[in-house]
């Protein structure tokens, strides 16, 4: 069972500030999280795509339950956190991306 690493935890190790400006909410309710990774896991996805994945509350559930998680992120803050604590946890792919400039180049 891999060990759930709260946000609040996770913001005495890296340096996690909500932005204003790209309206950043964490998602930090255990009980949400978990129907969260529930109703996605229950369609058994091989590969999941996390749009802003943050703090990496749901990532961190997620990527040892799926063959592979991408994650599209563009606040840098979060870049050590998601190479550090989700990436280890299966295969997981970063992307440093704003999600609308993205789909744009596409």
């Amino acid at each position: 069972m891999i060990e759930f690493i709260h946000p609040s935890e996770l913001k005495k190790l890296y340096p996690i500030l909500a932005k204003k400006s790209f309206g950043q909410n964490f998602l930090v309710h255990g009980p949400i999280l978990n129907t969260l990774t529930k109703k996605i896991l229950e369609h058994k996805p091989s590969t999941v795509l996390e749009i802003g994945p943050g703090a990496a509350s749901l990532s961190q559930l997620l990527a040892p339950q799926v063959q592979e998680l991408i994650l599209v992120e563009k606040d840098v803050q979060f870049k050590d956190l998601l190479t550090e604590i989700v990436k280890p946890l299966g295969k997981v792919e970063i992307f440093w991306y704003d999600k609308l400039q993205m789909l744009l180049e596409v």
